[in-house]
């Protein structure tokens, strides 16, 4: 099965790529620290890269070089930031890439560029309901944001006082 390469620390957007992909049948491999988790990928393993160009670890031509980037054999890599005028995001422009979306994640678009790149109709089951699949990863998505809530707020009152 081909994956989708997610490189991005932000909750919310790992969350929201990850329960979409599983959604459609499609499994993701999060990175938090690039370069050295994504050497070990082999890029005919992969369908897409959504790579945060806003992280100090993204070095947008490691990137590209490790994914063949102009290549027949290429990995369309997917842009994700969330100022336009991120110096980072600016000079990633600079190099040639499938598509870019701003945070907070669209899963609309998310879906424009997957339907790119494979035929969604190819990989849904037809027996399987996506919708009722997607508001059950909402509702885990929910039931763990709830979770780090609380914990966070256990973790705060039991912190020793910085007075």
């Amino acid at each position: 099965m081909k994956k989708i390469l997610v490189i991005d620390r932000e909750f919310n957007t790992v969350n929201a790529l990850t329960m979409f992909c599983a959604a459609l049948g499609i499994e993701t491999v999060v990175v938090h620290n690039w370069p050295s988790r994504a050497k070990s990928l082999n890029p005919k393993e992969l369908l897409m890269v959504f790579a945060n160009v806003e992280m100090r670890s993204v070095h947008i031509d490691k990137l590209f070089e490790s994914f063949q980037q102009g290549e027949k054999e290429s990995v369309p890599i997917v842009f994700l930031y969330s100022r336009t005028y991120d110096p980072r995001f600016v000079e990633a422009k600079a190099f040639p890439y499938f598509g870019h979306i701003k945070k907070p994640l669209p899963l609309n678009e998310v879906f424009t560029y997957l339907s790119k790149v494979i035929n969604i109709t190819e990989i849904a089951d037809k027996n399987t309901d996506y919708y009722a699949r997607l508001q059950e990863f909402k509702k885990m998505d929910k039931e763990i944001t709830e979770w780090l809530r609380t914990l966070k707020i256990i973790l705060n009152k039991q912190a020793p006082d910085a007075h």
